[in-house]
């Protein structure tokens, strides 16, 4: 059962109504039937890896309450046994990289394992350090780690942010609420089925065959690229936050106008925020932070995106695409004096508009060559496709190449305006909060407008696959 199914339009709605009209003290059990019905849906071996997170991390949590037990060999254990798991999922000889048993594959490849890991160990770090009580009830945490919307990939949530909230009647008769709910899932369906998919035509046909087209047609489709995965992760992140107010939960925001950060620093602040709080908070931070020195933080600023890195794949590709980002900040930190003296000298406002969106742009750059390290299936296609970059062809903005990357001319000239919307749209976001919010303070007319326009191009326009088969999200593979 994908997001992008008939099958979970379904389902949501009679997930909404059972979670409002269970006792609030059944609430947990109620979530948690749902939860593993979604699980299932799946595919029933995802079950017995979901329950062993579960149970470690639960009993982990039970011994750090009594005291009786010292935190460290505690959290050791559960940290070992945990990315034990997903170093297991990781091994390309056995999830089924490279032609090997597809059997082997589908059962040691489970869905959404990277995700409600990490959001287990969040847990049990925090009870260790005090921020967390223990959580003494096995079926309110079980359906805090296995909650549907986010057990596929996220947003990963902090146990304090969650718990509370299944002890309380959600408020989902709200008629606000559920309007806001509803414009977040078409506008995440948009992004998806009429962005996303059409770019991954153009991504697909190019990184396929790099050396087949000149440089600027490349340098396009890694532009592309940028944009298909933040269409991708983000569509799926606002579903996810949608379906979760539907039952009752409030998630935090995963993207907040990432493509408009102006430094690569900022960047992670705004994309995918989960992850990169949770690498803050339990990576870099226990590694030292910026508390050891200058080149102690550099040094600790690479390892945690060294482990952003090889947490999202184990290629080589993976790792460098972490390491690059790491060598940015530190780069970015070093040069900082130099910048500061050139803005002195050449008198630049930082705060004006050029001077701006130089930043943007330089930032958007960085991140769009790092993406290609991301995408490529190894280093080789990936220095093959940087170096395609270089080749100079300009004429092929005119020369009918760009028709020729599975899009007919009219779909990819609207592909232009509709990516200036979504940075219209993440720009409202940045500035003015909760988009949905934004359109419901609008006349009736124009609500009435977006909504019923937002349907129609999704069921027009929406790209459902071969045979109308639900898209697959990319962050569902990691």
């Amino acid at each position: 059962m994908q997001f992008v199914s008939v099958a979970f339009l379904i389902f949501l709605p009679v997930a909404a109504l059972c979670s409002a009209f269970a006792p609030v003290r059944l609430r947990p059990v109620v979530l948690l039937v749902l939860n593993l019905l979604f699980c299932a849906s799946l595919g029933w071996e995802n079950l017995p890896f979901l329950g062993l997170v579960i149970l470690i991390t639960y009993l982990s949590g039970r011994l750090l309450e009594n005291g009786t037990h010292a935190t460290r060999p505690v959290t050791a254990s559960c940290t070992v046994l945990c990315v034990g798991l997903l170093v297991l999922h990781r091994l390309p000889f056995l999830t089924g990289a490279g032609g090997q048993s597809h059997v082997l594959s589908a059962i040691l490849a489970p869905v959404g394992l990277s995700f409600y890991t990490l959001q287990a160990l969040s847990y049990v770090y925090d009870v260790a350090a005090g921020r967390q009580e223990t959580e003494r009830h096995l079926i309110r945490y079980a359906a805090f780690v296995s909650f549907f919307p986010t057990l596929v990939s996220g947003p990963i949530t902090r146990a304090g942010v969650f718990l509370p909230q299944l002890q309380s009647r959600p408020a989902v008769w709200n008629w606000d609420q559920i309007r806001c709910s509803i414009l977040q899932l078409l506008y995440g369906y948009f992004l998806k089925l009429v962005v996303a998919e059409r770019l991954t035509i153009i991504v697909d046909t190019v990184y396929r065959k790099p050396s087949h087209y000149g440089g600027l047609v490349v340098f396009i489709a890694s532009l592309c690229y940028s944009m298909e995965l933040y269409c991708d992760f983000a569509g799926y992140s606002i579903i996810a936050i949608a379906a979760a107010r539907l039952v009752g939960v409030e998630l935090p925001d995963n993207f907040n106008a990432p493509y408009l950060a102006d430094s690569v620093s900022q960047f992670w602040h705004r994309w995918h925020i989960s992850l990169s709080t949770w690498l803050k908070d339990y990576v870099y931070i226990p590694l030292g932070g910026n508390r050891r020195g200058k080149w102690r933080k550099y040094l600790n600023i690479l390892l945690t995106f060294a482990v952003s890195g090889l947490w999202h794949g184990s290629g080589l590709t993976f790792l460098i695409w972490g390491l690059l980002h790491g060598v940015y900040q530190v780069l970015g930190a070093l040069l900082q004096p130099l910048r500061d003296r050139l803005v002195e000298i050449l008198g630049l406002r930082r705060e004006s508009f050029s001077h701006r969106l130089y930043r943007v742009l330089t930032t958007f750059l960085l991140v769009d060559l790092a993406w290609v390290w991301f995408r490529a299936p190894d280093v080789s296609k990936a220095l093959q496709i940087l170096r395609q970059m270089t080749h100079f062809s300009p004429w092929e903005l005119w020369d009918g190449s760009l028709y020729q990357l599975g899009l007919a001319p009219v779909e990819v000239w609207l592909l232009l305006p509709v990516l200036g919307l979504i940075l219209v749209a993440d720009h409202l976001q940045a500035s003015k909060g909760d988009l949905s919010r934004v359109v419901l303070r609008q006349s009736a007319v124009f609500r009435l407008c977006v909504e019923v326009g937002a349907v129609l191009i999704i069921v027009i326009c929406g790209i459902w696959g071969d045979g109308y088969v639900a898209g697959r999200f990319i962050y569902a593979g990691f």
